[in-house]
């Protein structure tokens, strides 16, 4: 049985497909955990790239405890974002079924392959969608194409 379906989620249309299948589904008498997860890739402060970005713009570095606290900030206001995003499925969820957002630090692959794999998570399949919000897309999204390779569970992708 899927009690535990996990959904990537990047605020796409196919992201969005992906959590009204998920739900759809769920629909059913026994208790199911939907769990939304959005990952947030952030740039790398010692990268030089980002280090002569800096300079150019004259902005001044931030110490690691603002910059600590400014990110864990943008976490929380993701996560409410997410929420606001996706209101409109809690608004008509059957009983049975519960979302849950988990808003993570890192690659959108690499943050979908650890998060699945956690055996704590125990997430029975994954539905996500093809394409994501990705700047270079091909016939089926790097993100997609990596959890679909790399992840040992049934995937379902959602166009």
């Amino acid at each position: 049985m899927l009690d535990t379906i996990l959904v990537p989620y990047d605020g796409s249309d196919h992201s969005q497909r992906a959590l009204s299948c998920a739900i759809q589904l769920a629909d059913s008498t026994e208790p199911v955990t939907i769990i939304v997860l959005h990952a947030v890739q952030v740039v790398d402060s010692s990268d030089p790239s980002f280090l002569v970005a800096m300079k150019m713009a004259e902005a001044s570095p931030l110490n690691l405890k603002d910059a600590r606290s400014m990110f864990d900030q943008y976490i929380v206001e993701h996560e409410k974002e997410v929420k606001e995003r996706i209101g409109e499925y809690f608004s008509s969820l059957p009983d049975n079924i519960d979302i849950k957002i988990v808003v993570v630090e890192g690659k959108p692959q690499e943050v979908i392959k650890e998060y699945a794999e956690d055996d704590q998570n125990e997430i029975k399949c994954i539905i996500m969608g093809r394409r994501g919000l990705g700047a270079i897309r091909g016939a089926l999204g790097s993100v997609s194409f990596s959890v679909l390779h790399n992840v040992d569970l049934p995937i379902m992708l959602v166009r």
